[in-house]
Order: structure tokens, then C-alpha cells, then sequence
């Protein structure tokens, strides 16, 4: 049941902040973006499980290349899904998910612009935050 699966997700909490403090070998978390990447474009799946489904997705994302293009392009296919459920989180998760994923985010920023276009308000709110969010990351960054 849901209780399963948040309790599962809670776990693999504690296993994520083990690999991204160097306890763990990082290849570990590759294992789990796929199920992590299921639970999030899964409209059955209830807002409070994919919320933390999508935090522990984006742990995942810094530690490779492969790994931040594969978040990326699920994430993707969570805006451009038919499912308003998924659709909002996806929306409500687009700038961490551009922060995280800075090389694949493109098309990301994309898809926001084109749902902003579509009259999504939160799309648009989003749409800038994220801009803003990437262009204060990149004035620290050339600091």
C-alpha cells in the first residue's frame, strides 16, 4: 500500500544523504532512479509520495552526467503529460530540477515556456523563477 511505499522512499532518504556525503558508492543510486522516475509520472501515485519521489530523484541527479540527463528527461515527459497531477508537480518542481539538471534543462525551460504560452499561470510563475534561480547561479558562480 502507500504505506509501503513512503516508507521504502523514506528509506532510500537515509541511503541517498549516505551516497551524497561519500558513504555509498554513487552507481548504487542509479538503481533507483528508474522506480524513483516511475513514482513521479505515475498519476495514481498520491502528491505526498511523489513530492518526496521527485526530492530523492533530484539527489540523484548531480552525481553523473548520464544521471542528470536521465532526470531531466523524465521530468520532461512529467510536463508534457496528460495527467493534471503529474503535470502540476512536474510544474511545481521545474526549477530544482533546472538547478539540478543545468546541462539537459533546456528543454525543461522549453516545455514551461510553451505550457506559460498556453495560459498555465503556474507554468509562467515558474517559468520565472527558474530563469531567476539559473541567472542568480550564474552570477555566483562567475564570482
Amino acid at each position: 500500500g502507500e504505506g509501503e511505499v513512503m516508507g521504502a522512499l523514506l528509506e532510500v532518504d537515509v541511503l541517498t544523504q549516505e551516497t551524497v556525503r561519500g558513504h555509498l558508492r554513487a552507481h548504487r543510486l542509479d538503481v533507483l532512479q528508474g522506480p524513483l522516475m516511475n513514482l513521479i509520472s505515475d498519476g495514481k501515485v498520491r502528491g505526498g509520495v511523489r513530492d518526496l519521489a521527485y526530492k530523492l530523484l533530484l539527489r540523484t541527479a548531480p552525481l553523473s552526467a548520464a544521471a542528470a540527463s536521465r532526470c531531466a528527461d523524465a521530468h520532461l515527459l512529467c510536463l508534457l503529460s496528460s495527467v493534471k497531477a503529474v503535470r502540476k508537480s512536474a510544474i511545481e518542481y521545474a526549477t530544482e530540477v533546472t538547478l539540478a539538471c543545468a546541462a539537459a534543462a533546456a528543454p525543461v525551460l522549453q516545455a514551461l515556456f510553451r505550457l506559460a504560452r498556453m495560459g498555465d499561470d503556474a507554468a509562467r510563475a515558474e517559468l520565472l523563477r527558474a530563469t531567476r534561480a539559473g541567472l542568480d547561479m550564474h552570477c555566483m558562480q562567475s564570482k
